[in-house]
């Protein structure tokens, strides 16, 4: 945790508690170009942390560009989605409704950039982005490792 003594943990590795009023505390992970991301589960056998982000939209972080830097985080089992933006609402298998970068009169959505690939004339593609899977990514779930420290 943040301020306890130097030799306890990593340096890197600084968790922070957030009190909540109406609900359980959460843990917090703070990444220096990323923001505050609370952590669900901890895993030091595979190095692996599930976290959700606690600002808001992930998928648009990621469409922005998920900076990492600065920590010892990196994306693990990572796949290639294209980002559209469409003005219905796109039915298909695969197709990923992403409601935080939604409005009133037109749908974000992600598709495997290997997979179906929606009509120019109702969807206009944003960008290709690497996501870091996990089973709820566009709800703002994620799933990082670490090499070092090994913890193994």
């Amino acid at each position: 945790l943040i301020d306890q003594p130097q030799y306890c943990g990593y340096q890197d590795f600084e968790l922070s508690c957030q009190v909540q009023e109406t609900t359980q505390d959460v843990t917090i992970l703070t990444f220096p170009y990323a923001g505050n991301f609370s952590v669900f589960h901890i895993d030091y056998a595979q190095q692996v942390v599930q976290l959700s982000y606690s600002e808001g939209c992930l998928p648009g972080i990621l469409l922005q560009g998920l900076n990492l830097s600065g920590s010892p985080f990196m994306s693990v089992n990572t796949q290639s989605y294209t980002f559209y933006n469409c003005s219905t609402m796109v039915q298909y298998p695969g197709v990923t409704k992403i409601p935080c970068l939604s409005g009133f009169n037109f749908y974000v959505v992600a598709i495997l950039t290997d997979g179906y690939t929606p009509s120019t004339s109702v969807c206009l593609e944003i960008a290709k982005v690497m996501v870091p899977m996990s089973t709820d990514w566009w709800e703002d779930g994620m799933t990082l490792g670490w090499n070092q420290p090994d913890c193994r």
